[in-house]
């Protein structure tokens, strides 16, 4: 793709907001330009905005269960707890068999054997899904249900059954994944000579790992600000090559953009940011699955930092396998199962051990989520010099970050730290058999 190419994907980020507050303007009384409007809002990162045009929507559409869901994530995105469950449960008052609208309310609500949704998850559930997504909502909201009550092994059942049906519409393909792996690490190598902007501190990992609380702990520093998960960075990627693959991260174009012209990548990256960044020193970018990318970034951004986070191989994969990832998108497939969850974390635990020997110490850190959990200042305290920048307390008091959320993790970052996540798979006992043995296989410590 040509510069002239790559700079309109950059217009087109940068004009989205104005875009959406004209359309909305100029609709005021029409439900559906107000829904894609906070859309809009919310693709770019601009959250309240989003809330506010969700609630227009609403006020429209009263009727209109959808609208209500994305409400009520809306609101729970913006730290609206309350909000979002009314939301949730008004929605599920309009159409019963609503299985977002249920899914979302169990997780933001514990379940009790006098206050749950089995019978109607489990009528949800019986219900034909031809591609899978309500019953994958329902089995995992039935999962959380069973965990609530204690019952693993029943938990453990429902979310096989749910995975089970959307697995076989979206199989994973490990070799796909690794030639993916071996292109991103070769592409590492060569001059980094690219755009000397120091603003992006990328936060990485698998997800579940620990990511969203790094994120506000160094977003709660007055030098910084969060943007989200950002996809900008690979979708600014695959625009500057030329494969046959429609996904960003295929082999191909990990494996051309080696070649391509990395200080372009690294301006357009930043310049893609704005409205959103520039008004702070520095923005951190939190999407996981740029782990893969770090070589690729530090060559686009010589002087930007990576902060990836490390979790113990069973208490990742145990977090990984209960997150629902619905998506179109293949990276996440290993999710559909227990043994290939514990391949996708082997390939990722490759691909840092070469990171490790290759990247600069100044540039890649590397931070073990059980060492946040027990020893938070110590921890922040060395995420925050990495990031060139002066020591602030408030960083200590990440849980009182307002800054919008949009990930699985957003209520619980919302709450002081606390320990209950590490070691949590013993309880499950022989029931991450399956992961333990595919990470014995692969060569990795179990910590007993």
């Amino acid at each position: 793709m040509s510069a002239a190419e790559v700079s309109q994907i950059i217009e087109r980020n940068a004009r989205a907001l104005l875009v959406a507050a004209q359309a909305a303007a100029s609709n005021p009384t029409n439900p559906a330009i107000q829904a894609a409007a906070a859309q809009a809002y919310a693709h770019a990162g601009a959250y309240d905005q989003s809330v506010a045009h969700w609630k227009r929507a609403s006020t429209l559409a009263p009727a209109n269960a959808d609208i209500i869901v994305a409400l009520g994530k809306a609101l729970e995105t913006t730290g609206d707890i309350v909000g979002a469950k009314a939301a949730f449960l008004r929605a599920i008052a309009l159409a019963p068999n609503n299985a977002e609208a249920h899914y979302s309310v169990t997780h933001i609500e514990r379940q009790t054997p006098l206050n749950n949704h089995i019978d109607a998850l489990k009528r949800i559930f019986s219900r034909p899904s031809p591609d899978g997504v309500s019953a994958l909502q329902a089995g995992h909201a039935l999962a959380r249900t069973y965990e609530d009550f204690g019952q693993l092994e029943e938990s453990f059942q429902w979310l096989h059954k749910a995975k089970a049906i959307r697995g076989r519409l979206n199989p994973y393909a490990a070799a796909r994944e690794r030639n993916a792996a071996e292109a991103a690490m070769t592409a590492a190598s060569g001059a980094a000579n690219g755009f000397a902007s120091e603003e992006p501190i990328f936060v990485v990992g698998m997800p579940r790992t620990g990511t969203s609380l790094v994120d506000r702990i160094l977003s709660m520093h007055p030098s910084v600000t969060s943007v989200g998960e950002l996809s900008n960075f690979t979708q600014l990627l695959k625009a500057m090559v030329e494969t046959g693959d429609s996904l960003p991260l295929d082999a191909a174009s990990l494996t051309e953009i080696a070649s391509a012209d990395l200080a372009a990548l690294g301006r357009a990256y930043v310049e893609s940011t704005r409205p959103i960044t520039g008004k702070t020193p520095r923005f951190v970018d939190k999407a996981p699955i740029n782990y893969l990318l770090a070589g690729i970034i530090l060559r686009a951004l010589p002087n930007a930092r990576i902060v990836c986070l490390l979790r113990d191989p069973m208490d990742a994969c145990l977090s990984l396998y209960r997150q629902m990832f619905l998506t179109d998108k293949p990276y996440y497939n290993f999710n559909y199962d227990l043994a290939n969850t514990a391949r996708a974390y082997a390939l990722h635990d490759r691909v840092l051990a070469h990171w490790r020997e290759v990247l600069p110490s100044d540039r890649y850190l590397e931070v073990r989520y059980e060492d946040v959990v027990a020893n938070i200042e110590a921890q922040a305290r060395r995420m925050v010099a990495f990031c060139g920048l002066d020591w602030d307390s408030r960083c200590l008091s990440f849980h009182e970050n307002p800054t919008a959320i949009a990930t699985p993790s957003a209520s619980q970052v919302r709450q002081p730290l606390y320990a209950s996540s590490v070691g949590r798979w013993k309880k499950y006992g022989a029931l991450m058999d399956p992961a333990k043995a595919v990470l014995v296989q692969e060569g990795i410590e179990i910590a007993l």
